[in-house]
Formats: structure tokens, C-alpha cells, sequence
């Protein structure tokens, strides 16, 4: 087997449509240099002998047909070598025989097509062989389906159980929470009616594999006392390869963690998507996938309208997220298009509400962040990524931000914070934020960040409007000093021409650069690593953008 190095490009991310379609790029370009390829196109540079078909150049063609006929016949082992470290499968593949198709890759799977196991034949996915960091990949148009449920599926040496629907998948989940599942097929959940709690409402610890199918049309509306609310209640295993559809799930009681796919996660989350509608109430954590995170979330993206209420005046204290609510995990590679609506007293993010622990990194958000300002209960939070948290590397967030007033309680001030990239937050580097960022009385409002320090290699183009302090890129600096380190804003589209005031509480501010929006555009900021950033006058409207974070 060939040892040739494998790893993911660095520009691989997930993105998610309105058809909840899964697609990781991870460096197709490259490795459709280096890959069998199972098409519609003749055999080539591949030889096939006692049930084994290998390649003999490293960019070899497999004829799907020719393969299918193979198993009509026998089990065959499709491999990679010969400098070719990928199989891609980029046209629809079909057996109905008990032959068992093994695809033993040296680095990706990579499934662009329908493959349909149509009889009881078996199908084994082997990953990472002489490689690391490779993966079973699952992009637009393709997916794996299962028409005998006694049929084999085995990935990676585990052995998955197969479900058709939401009730055979609880059903086997309840015998054995800790096991290996897939989703056969597409399942319109619609036939299902509106779930009252979890479809999956026990602790699942096991693998789930949807194989890069869709689950449309899930209603679940939650009124009972329920903690953590989504497809899946709680998660400490591992859930992938999924998308939701059209999801609409609401909890009506307080309290509770909401996300479209799960509630409370404390496993890994790869390759996920949904779009539709998630709804919390008084002192809740929404998510338009997760509610709560302090697991990992890679490769995800939700395009879901999040919204909390709060019917108790002054004790609104929702984490809301274009894809979570609450979190203290990593997230890497993800992203969020939905609409956030925040009550008063919230943290509420294009991407994350409140991000307490953890790191976010090359992620991005794109929908409005409105907030309804603060009232009585404490400081309020809005960004268009993140509301309020820490460590954030090679991010960005374009949609605008519209916050409301904070309140002053006869002299004590609870303030609206409000940044085009995060509300209140430290430790950001090699990120930026081009959305209009606005906000009533009693705030702090930044074109980059409403409140933090420690920024480094940022920039905002943002437009910011606020009350008690407002700065081209921070609001407010807590330490008077920065650090700040080749930080930059737009002096003609932010509004702010003064270049004295990068920082709304702190005249010239060091390590903060005011810049015209030609002088943005014409050359990467002084300190910008090439390697990490690029300017194109075709891309980001001729602003910097991330080499491995491309805007969308």
C-alpha cells in the first residue's frame, strides 16, 4: 500500500444550503491527482485480479459498471498504490448481489455519487491506510443507501447497525446506546407528526453515520422537562455524515439547551448541516445545531433562524447561536447563515451566544444579530460571531449587528456591548468583521470587538454606532494598553475618520492603525502573514481575506 503522506487541505470546510446538502472540500483538486476514480469513464491504469482491482498509475479510472459486474460475481477490494492515495466515487455505483464492495484507501473516500447497496451484499470504508488525518467524505449528490436492513456496513473495523427510519434507529439505541448506527436512506420525518420530546431521548455514547443523507421536515415541540432538547438529546459519541432539512424544534419551558440536531453535546460533531427554525424561552441555550457544546464541532454549518423570548422581565439570560447557543468545546471549520434574535439580558452571536472555554477557529458567520438591549438583569452581548468569548484564530463575520439600549438602574449602568466580529473578548488573532454594527444608549460598540484586548492581525470595515463608548475597531480597551499588535480599521466605510480613535475610551491607542478603504485594498496590513492571508481584487470585495477561511 502506498505510504504517501495524507492530510486535509487547508482550506476544507462544510458548507449548508436550504437543501441541507453536505460538502466538505478537502482538497479535491489536489487528490483527483492521486485517486481511483469510480466513473462513467472507461478503465484505466487499473488492474484487477482474484477479486482485488488495484491502480498502476496514481490517477487510475475504475468503470462503475465494470465494477458492479464484478460483484455481481464475487466480493471485490478496490485499493489505492502506485502513487494514488484517494478513491472517489463520481458516478453512481449499483449492485444487488451478496458480493461485499471493500474500498481501502490510503488517505480519503471521498462519495460525490449514489451508491446503492440494492441486494444483501456488504460494504466495508477503510481510511488513514499509511495516512493520518483522513476521513470518509461525503460531498453534494452523494450518499450511501441500503435497500436489506440485515445487510453489512463496516467502517474503519466497526460494524454499524442499520436504521430506515427515526423509530428503528431508537429502537436499536435503547438495546445499546454505546453502538455503531447508520441512517439507510433519506427519511421525510414529516410522516412522524410532531415529536414531544427527543426523538432520540437517551444519553447516546455510540457512533452514528448518516451515510450523507437528509432527515427533512423534523418537528419536535418540547413541553416537558426535558434538559436538553434536539434530535438527539445528549451526545458523547460521535454523530456525522447528517443533514436536517426544513427543521422547525421549540422548547416552551425555561431552562433547557435547544439545537436542531442536539441538545447537549459533550462528543464530536463532523460533517453536520441543518436549516430551518429553533426557538428557546426564558434562560435557555439555543443553537441552530447544538445547544449546548463542550465537545468538538468540526465541519458544520447551520442555516436556521435562532430566537429566544423573555416573558420575565430582567431575567433573560439565553446564549443564542447561529450554530450554538452555549459553548466550551472547540469548533473548527464551521459555519452559521441564519438570523439570531436575542431578548434583553442575552449574549447572542452570529456563530456562538457565549463561548466560555475552548477555541473557535477558521469559522465564519454571516446572518443578522438583532438584541433587544438589557434591562435589569446584567450586561448584554451581541457580535456577529460570537456574542461573548475567548480565543478566537482565523475567523470571520460579515453579517450586521443591531442592538438595543442598556439601562441605567439610578446611576448603575448595564451596559449593551455590542462588535461586529464579538461583543466582549480576548485572545482574537488573524480575523475580522465586515458587517454595519449599532447599538442605543448606555452601550459600548466596536467595529471589531465592543470590549476586549489581546487582538492581533484583525481588522473592521464595520460601520459602528453607540452611546457611552465607541472605537473604529474596540470600544473599550479594560487595560488601557491593549495589547493590541497590526490591528486595523477602515477610516472611510466605519464612519470613524478620526484616526485617534481606534478605541473609544483610549485616544491613539497602541497597535491600532486607522486606514482608508483604498489603503485596506491595495496591500495586506502591515504584520499580515501571506501565508495566512491573501488580497484579491475578485475576492472579498478587494478586502484581505484568510487563504484558508474563504469568504463565501
Amino acid at each position: 500500500m502506498n505510504s504517501a503522506r495524507c492530510s486535509k487541505h487547508p482550506s476544507g470546510r462544510m458548507r449548508s444550503g436550504l437543501l441541507g446538502a453536505i460538502l466538505v472540500v478537502l482538497g479535491a483538486a489536489d487528490f483527483a491527482q492521486a485517486a481511483v476514480n469510480i466513473s462513467d469513464k472507461p478503465t484505466k491504469h487499473m488492474s484487477c485480479s482474484a477479486g482485488v482491482c488495484s491502480p498502476t498509475a496514481k490517477k487510475a479510472v475504475l468503470n462503475a459498471t465494470d465494477l458492479a459486474n464484478l460483484l455481481q460475481a464475487a466480493d471485490v477490494t478496490v485499493t489505492t498504490g502506485s502513487g494514488a492515495i484517494t478513491i472517489e466515487i463520481t458516478s453512481a455505483l449499483s449492485w444487488a448481489s451478496a458480493g461485499r464492495l471493500t474500498l481501502d484507501a490510503n488517505c480519503n473516500v471521498s462519495v460525490k455519487a449514489p451508491v446503492t447497496v440494492a441486494g444483501p451484499g456488504g460494504l466495508t470504508i477503510v481510511t488513514n491506510i499509511g495516512g493520518s488525518g483522513c476521513d470518509l467524505l461525503f460531498f453534494p449528490g452523494g450518499k450511501i443507501d441500503f435497500w436489506d436492513l440485515g445487510s453489512s456496513l463496516i467502517i474503519n473495523g466497526n460494524a454499524y447497525g442499520l436504521a430506515g427510519n427515526i423509530r428503528q434507529l431508537k429502537s436499536k439505541i435503547v438495546a445499546n446506546p454505546s453502538g455503531s448506527y447508520a441512517l439507510t436512506k433519506d427519511y421525510d420525518a414529516a410522516v412522524d407528526g410532531t415529536h414531544p420530546m427527543p426523538p432520540i431521548p437517551m444519553a447516546f455514547s455510540g457512533a452514528f453515520e448518516g451515510l450523507g443523507h437528509a432527515i427533512s421536515n423534523l418537528t419536535i415541540k418540547d413541553s416537558r422537562r426535558d434538559s436538553c432538547i434536539g434530535f438527539f438529546a445528549t451526545n458523547s459519541g460521535t454523530v456525522r455524515d447528517i443533514s436536517l432539512t426544513n427543521a422547525n424544534v421549540s422548547a416552551t419551558r425555561a431552562g433547557k439547551s435547544v439545537g436542531t440536531l442536539v441538545g447537549c453535546n459533550t462528543g464530536a460533531i463532523r460533517n453536520a448541516s441543518a436549516d430551518g427554525v429553533v426557538h428557546g424561552v426564558l434562560e435557555d441555550n439555543v443553537g441552530g445545531l447544538i445547544g449546548n457544546n463542550a465537545g468538538s464541532i468540526v465541519n458544520a454549518g447551520a442555516d436556521v433562524a435562532a430566537t429566544g423570548d423573555n416573558s420575565v422581565k430582567g431575567k433573560g439570560e439565553e446564549k443564542i447561536g447561529g450554530l450554538a447557543g452555549l459553548n466550551s468545546g472547540d469548533v473548527s471549520q464551521s459555519h452559521a447563515a441564519g438570523a439570531v434574535t436575542a431578548a434583553q439580558g442575552s449574549f447572542a452571536g452570529g456563530l456562538i451566544g457565549w463561548s466560555t472555554t475552548g477555541q473557535i477557529y477558521r469559522s465564519y458567520a454571516t446572518g443578522l444579530v438583532s438584541h433587544a438591549g438589557t434591562c435589569c438583569g446584567g450586561h448584554a452581548y451581541a457580535g456577529g460571531l460570537v456574542g461573548a468569548g475567548n480565543n478566537i484564530a482565523q475567523s470571520f463575520a460579515t453579517g450586521g449587528v443591531t442592538a438595543g439600549n442598556g439601562w441605567d438602574n439610578g446611576g448603575t449602568e448595564l451596559i449593551m456591548h455590542a462588535g461586529g466580529l464579538v461583543g466582549a473578548g480576548s485572545n482574537i488573532v488573524d480575523s475580522y468583521a465586515l458587517g454595519t454594527v449599532q447599538a442605543g444608549t448606555h452601550s459600548i460598540v466596536g467595529g471589531l470587538v465592543a470590549r476586549g484586548d489581546s487582538i492581533g492581525q484583525s481588522y473592521s470595515t464595520a460601520a459602528p454606532t453607540g452611546d457611552d463608548y465607541t472605537g473604529g475597531l474596540v470600544g473599550y480597551d479594560p487595560d488601557a494598553a491593549g495589547p493590541f499588535a497590526n490591528t486595523d480599521w477602515d477610516l472611510d466605510t466605519s464612519g470613524i475618520g478620526d484616526p485617534s480613535q481606534g478605541a473609544g475610551n483610549i485616544a491613539n491607542d497602541a497597535g491600532i492603525t486607522g486606514l482608508s478603504d483604498a489603503q485596506l485594498k491595495s496591500a495586506l496590513p502591515a504584520g499580515f502573514d501571506p501565508a495566512i492571508w491573501g488580497q484579491n481584487a475578485s475576492i472579498n470585495n478587494g478586502y484581505p481575506y484568510l487563504l484558508a477561511n474563504l469568504p463565501p
